[in-house]
């Protein structure tokens, strides 16, 4: 957690519940709250005028979204939507940046963890340029496995082919036919239309 949730009650933020497809903020919107995510995944994506979906980031427990905005005071450039049932901290603009002056430890974590995401966005961009989709693909599952303890061994992805072609790109119909590819040279495992990586 990036501030302890015991600050956030203190401080007046209020544990919220969101069902899977819920809309936590859209895109344009100013930001009002600091997310910080208790359980489930958030991801933050940006639909095209033909509803094509681009996913910018997903968020899991322990990690917050949507804060660069709050900080420079801008609207969001993407939307926010529970991908599964979530419990989310809310916490009012002002007293985040109350939180900030009083705990410097916590304002140097923000500066850490914002770098860290500049860093895997470049890592990501790098596979999104590449043409060769098993590329793009494994680039998406090593970043996500590598905020996940178990990050040596095989591990359930919890995305649909629908939700990595968004991710990476793709199109569905390319995701489906390189996870194949993948299987076949071991790669990846998929067993029930569940995709082992």
């Amino acid at each position: 957690m990036l501030i302890d949730p015991e600050i956030l009650t203190q401080a007046g933020g209020i544990l919220k519940r969101y069902k899977k497809n819920k809309r936590i903020f859209l895109e344009n919107e100013m930001p009002e709250n600091y997310y910080q995510i208790v359980t489930g995944l958030v991801k933050l994506a940006i639909v095209n005028d033909r509803g094509k979906e681009f996913i910018q980031g997903i968020f899991r427990p322990g990690e917050c979204f949507g804060e660069p905005p709050l900080f420079l005071g801008k609207e969001y450039f993407a939307s926010a939507c529970a991908m599964v049932d979530c419990e989310i901290y809310e916490l009012p603009r002002d007293a985040f940046f109350k939180i900030l002056k009083k705990h410097p430890e916590i304002e140097m974590m923000f500066l850490k963890n914002f770098a860290n995401r500049i860093y895997n966005r470049s890592l990501a961009s790098r596979n999104i340029i590449s043409n060769d989709p098993v590329q793009r693909i494994t680039g998406f599952l090593d970043q996500y496995k590598q905020g996940t303890s178990s990050s040596t061994e095989r591990m359930k992805i919890p995305f649909t082919r629908q939700e990595i072609a968004n991710f990476t790109g793709l199109r569905v119909e390319t995701v489906i036919r390189t996870l194949i590819r993948m299987k076949e040279e071991n790669q990846v495992e998929i067993a029930d239309r569940k995709i082992y990586y």
